[in-house]
């Protein structure tokens, strides 16, 4: 998105239209992925390069926070470089390296070249250890602190407050480094290929490791070394979903269960606030999260790909601001909004209650239970929903769970507006798409990519069961949104009983 960046560095007053920085002594932090996708890696890469040496200059400072795409095209996980990112380096390749690649290829010429579009080779050595990238990039930092904000690509998991106690950066910027040199080795030995995949290298080696024990082949000096250098720290925290370069968890868990966990977190980063990226926010705008201790600045900058656009937060004094692509000018920054399930990206939960209550129905469709499907539609939206009737005159289970999920912040129940359809008094509770429940997740083992982990949203699940009583909890009341894996707790018509004290089924359960 190098067009965006160079347009909201112009912005932001850092560079002049030669691209040079005076930006004073500001300054700049890049929350990372800075490669993958598109077409003009190589070139931001320069640009930022060339504003670093500048900046220190002039007293100013240019930060360059890891993201999980700088750490892919590190370790050899390149499912998302781009054809034209490899023909970036096309001039640097000579015929002499993809020749010697070749020789070592099992198959046609054809097959080769198709595998290995130009520019790969050279590609793949200016990001290895020693690289003219790849030995720029293992010197960046995961955790970059400035006055009291802490930058970080994705997010700070608990397990990262034991890190910050120590030293944060070290300890993972090791892993990576160690990682590094160690797939060079091997690479340059031809055990492992340039292009075997970062998942794929213990496999890859346990496999030479057989040949090497059944007297087939045998280990160069230091490769054996440099293996088991790859299967320690394959599942390093570094390269983990819970590592602050990969986890969710921070933007995509409720207040609920985050905030107190962040707010712990940065008190001991000695910090007050935390800006991520990686997660792009649905409206295209910069948002805070958890009481303004969370600020999320991915905007879907590579708009061919994520449809956003380019922002960047201004901080001045304890004042924070954000500033787009195409305005130029200075945004309050509003709270990240409730948003429980898929839905129009600039419908807000208003909105919806609004259109649950007030648009057309155009479908019921009953069912073998006492709930209906319903379709409603106004212009070009068009949501489902189901009807519940009235249980009785005096209650609207489902109209209170939403009621109660909303006033403490849980986000799990869908919005849910009482109306009355065709005479017949009664709920009806957005029923979001892209939904499946949970007897769906438990046969296809899905989940384990949840924005917020499973565990956390269960643990957060069982607390507000527990508080109404819902006795009725069952496999097709819990969907889940395959977006993200957001816990969606639906059906109702079983809680607020009178009995006292925890559901039976809940009886053993802790609930912290």
């Amino acid at each position: 998105a190098y067009d965006a960046f160079e347009a909201m560095l112009s912005a932001s007053r850092l560079i002049d239209q030669d691209l040079n920085w005076i930006g004073s002594t500001n300054h700049l932090v890049i929350v990372g992925d800075v490669l993958d996708r598109g077409p003009e890696s190589r070139r931001a890469l320069d640009l930022i390069m060339q504003l670093e040496a500048q900046a220190r200059d002039a007293g100013g400072t240019v930060h360059l926070v890891l993201g999980n795409h700088e750490l892919m095209n590190l370790i050899g996980d390149l499912r998302y470089v781009s054809a034209s990112e490899y023909a970036a380096f096309a001039e640097d390749e000579t015929p002499a390296m993809r020749q010697e690649a070749f020789e070592r290829f099992t198959g046609t010429l054809e097959s080769f070249d198709a595998q290995f579009p130009p520019g790969f080779f050279a590609h793949r050595q200016a990001f290895s250890a020693n690289g003219q990238y790849g030995a720029w990039l293992l010197q960046k930092p995961f955790l970059v602190t400035v006055n009291d904000w802490a930058f970080v690509h994705g997010g700070l998991a608990e397990a990262s407050r034991d890190l910050i106690v120590g030293d944060f950066n070290a300890t993972l910027q090791e892993q990576l480094y160690s990682y590094a040199v160690a797939l060079d080795t091997l690479i340059n030995f031809g055990i492992l290929s340039a292009a075997d995949n970062f998942f794929d290298h213990p496999e890859v080696l346990e496999a030479f490791a057989a040949r090497v024990e059944a007297g087939e082949a045998q280990w160069p000096e230091a490769a054996e070394t440099a293996a088991s250098i790859i299967d320690q720290f394959n599942t390093a925290f570094a390269f983990d979903t819970q590592g602050p370069a990969w986890y969710r968890g921070t933007v995509g868990c409720t207040a609920l269960i985050a905030t107190d966990r962040l707010s712990a977190t940065l008190t001991t980063a000695g910090v007050q606030h935390l800006v991520v990226g990686h997660t792009p926010t649905r409206d295209a705008l910069v948002h805070s999260h958890h009481d303004e201790r969370l600020y999320r600045i991915d905007t879907g900058m590579l708009s061919e790909y994520y449809g956003g656009r380019g922002a960047a937060l201004i901080v001045e004094g304890d004042v924070a601001r954000a500033i787009y692509e195409d305005e130029g000018v200075l945004h309050e920054i509003a709270a990240q909004p409730r948003h429980v399930g898929s839905r129009p990206a600039d419908m807000t939960v208003d909105d919806l209650l609004e259109f649950l209550a007030t648009a057309d129905i155009v479908a019921v469709t009953p069912t073998d239970t006492r709930w209906s499907q319903v379709t409603l539609r106004r212009g070009d939206v068009e949501l489902n929903a189901v009807f519940t009737p009235k249980p009785s005159r005096n209650t609207q289970p489902d109209l209170a769970a939403w009621q109660l999920d909303r006033i403490l912040g849980v986000d799990m129940v869908p919005a849910t507006v009482a109306r009355e359809i065709d005479g017949t008094a009664g709920t009806v509770q957005y029923l979001p798409s892209r939904s499946i429940d949970e007897e769906q997740r438990q046969a296809e083992g899905l989940g384990g990519g949840a924005w917020c982990p499973l565990t956390d949203q269960f643990g957060a699940m069982y607390i507000f069961v527990a508080l109404i009583g819902n006795t009725g909890r069952t496999l097709d009341r819990l969907l889940y949104n395959t977006e993200n894996f957001q816990v969606m707790l639906v059906g109702h018509d079983m809680s607020f009983p009178t009995a006292r004290g925890k559901p039976q089924h809940l009886a053993a359960l802790e609930l912290p």
